[in-house]
């Protein structure tokens, strides 16, 4: 370790933000002797807290251009989790900051969290643990409730939009599952689309569940509008965990 690290101060703005044992504090320590582990900060404190840090950390809080021209030292900032559109990197860019995020995160939780919210609206788990508090369940006279249509998966076409490795973990269980796989070729409006990728009008119009996993960026925002929505089919589901 350089001296430089070891004697630049550095901070840790939201670490109550991340799970038990997703961070150890011990091994940022070991890097950074100065780190300030801070459990909380809100947003308008930000910028009195970082003015004399070389090295900022934050998983979900915004760090924008005023901010970082409070910050003079300021040479790092590092986001705890895989999106950073919570960071300026114009701003960063402009200043000579790097920025680095956590690539390939939680990918397992990411996949799992994916097919739970499958299940869950396939399976109306809501308004059937709805009945069975309220007490419809026990009233019905044939011991079994239609209320609620449940579909099969199996057979049906799981779309995906953004096939990175949290993309790839998600559509694996989903072929687990007996579904088929539909991938989305970028949609950048052109008409190109690469071997073993359905262009994305028509990933809308086929799936019967489409997955996000592409990060914000100025391509992506605003992806899913109102137009996006109407050429979908009238039954389908569409699950964000991006």
């Amino acid at each position: 370790m350089s001296a430089a690290v070891s004697d630049a101060s550095a901070v840790f703005l939201d670490y109550a933000t991340m799970g038990p044992g997703d961070v150890n504090a011990a091994s940022l320590r070991a890097c950074l002797p100065n780190l300030n582990i801070l459990e909380d900060t809100h947003q308008q404190e930000i910028a009195a807290r970082i003015e004399a840090a070389t090295f900022v950390f934050t998983n979900k809080l915004r760090i924008g251009a005023r901010e970082m021209a409070r910050a003079p030292a300021l040479r790092f900032i590092g986001a705890a989790a895989t999106g950073i559109d919570n960071v300026d990197l114009a701003a960063a860019r402009e200043r000579g900051i790097a920025v680095c995020n956590i690539r390939d995160y939680c990918t397992q939780s990411v996949a799992q969290h994916v097919i739970a919210m499958m299940l869950s609206l396939t399976q109306q788990l809501a308004g059937y643990h709805r009945e069975v508090s309220t007490g419809g369940w026990g009233r019905s006279g044939q011991f079994c409730l239609f209320d609620y249509p449940i579909r099969e998966l199996s057979g049906r076409k799981f779309g995906v939009i953004g096939y990175g490795v949290l993309g790839r973990a998600a559509a694996r269980v989903a072929e687990a599952l007996g579904m088929q796989i539909l991938i989305s070729a970028r949609p950048d409006g052109t008409d190109t689309v690469p071997p073993g990728r359905v262009g994305f009008r028509e990933l809308l119009r086929e799936a019967d569940v489409i997955s996000l996993h592409c990060p914000l960026t100025a391509q992506t925002r605003d992806l899913i509008g109102a137009a996006e929505l109407a050429q979908m089919k009238s039954d389908a589901l569409l699950i964000n965990t991006a």
